[in-house]
């Protein structure tokens, strides 16, 4: 009779499986409780025992949108003063950058995002609606094609690329898109509450080995993205401190900054940020006029808060 019930148990996970539906109200994600009314840390009392003290000639740098290390190699994306790739040793020293801007071959108006994936860099064009292809030199080689004013984007382990579109209704209410061989699908539309409010994290679609995991802008789910599907992995539960969808729909005629000041001011959750390797999920967001850095040990299942260090902002998970 047990193993009658496993068996069963066992179709009917598969059966869910195989249910392609864009309704994901049923789906259970792991709870991740981040109370910043229980024990907090103070950040100060942290150990930071690597620095990386970058060279005079990174010292253009307007904006680090984004920021990887790799084999002793670190990657710095540039988007605003100086757009463009930059690549630093260890120690750093400047190697190497990518910095054509323009509409030829190999060129770029508008980079907003990169990726590293079997030894080679893709660059984000969100204006040419491109994706650069270089080789670990920088050198270019070749160029994709993608959708445009993508906000974000990862490689998936086939043929596959998925693109954040933002909350910025423009052809259809897609929010994320997926491009294969077989064409292009919607996965996700942006909820009604958030229509055309863009406020977006700087990390929104994150590839860790072969997973893709996807956090939406103004929502609090990280999504799994696979086999032109969004499943709910991660919940993260701020309680009461998170807006309301009554808060956001109120605030939809308002310009960003003055949303930016009735969150502060409401002692709500903003500024959602986050990093993920294969070990820890690491979130930094700002509550009133707090700063906060979240981890969560996916190992052991262990969570720390930490408070303070205002102004500051992790850019990448390095080792540990």
């Amino acid at each position: 009779m047990k193993k009658l019930l496993f068996v069963l148990i066992l179709m009917l996970i598969f059966q869910s499986c195989q249910n392609t539906s864009k309704d994901y109200s049923t789906d259970v994600p792991e709870k991740l409780n981040i109370n910043i009314e229980t024990e907090v840390y103070d950040i100060e009392t942290i150990n930071r025992n690597y620095e990386i003290k970058l060279s005079t000639d990174s010292l253009f740098h307007g904006m680090i949108h984004k920021m990887m290390i790799r084999n002793d190699t670190i990657y710095i994306l540039d988007t605003q003063k100086a757009p463009g790739l930059y690549l630093y040793d260890e120690m750093g020293r400047l190697l190497n950058v990518y910095d054509k801007i323009g509409q030829g071959v190999g060129e770029f108006v508008n980079v907003i995002d990169f990726q590293i994936d079997d030894g080679f860099i893709y660059l984000l064009d969100s204006h040419q609606a491109n994706i650069l292809k270089l080789n670990r030199d920088c050198q270019y080689l070749s160029t994709i094609n993608g959708v445009k004013n993508a906000n974000s984007f990862a490689m998936g382990s086939v043929d596959d690329i998925w693109y954040d579109m933002g909350n910025y209704i423009m052809d259809d209410s897609a929010k994320l898109i997926c491009m294969s061989s077989q064409g292009k699908s919607s996965v996700l539309n942006v909820p009604s509450h958030i229509e055309n409010i863009t406020i977006s994290p700087l990390n929104t679609l994150i590839k860790i080995n072969d997973e893709i995991h996807y956090l939406p802008a103004l929502e609090n789910v990280i999504y799994e993205c696979k086999d032109n599907v969004a499943t709910k992995k991660y919940f993260l539960d701020f309680g009461n401190l998170w807006p309301s969808e009554s808060f956001w729909v109120e605030s939809k005629k308002e310009h960003p900054l003055m949303i930016f000041r009735k969150l502060s001011e409401s002692g709500y959750v903003y500024e959602l940020n986050f990093q993920e390797n294969l070990d820890v999920i690491h979130l930094n967001f700002k509550c009133g006029t707090d700063s906060y850095w979240y981890f969560y040990d996916k190992r052991n299942m262990k969570q720390k808060l930490l408070k303070g260090m205002t102004g500051l902002r992790p850019c990448c998970i390095y080792n540990e």
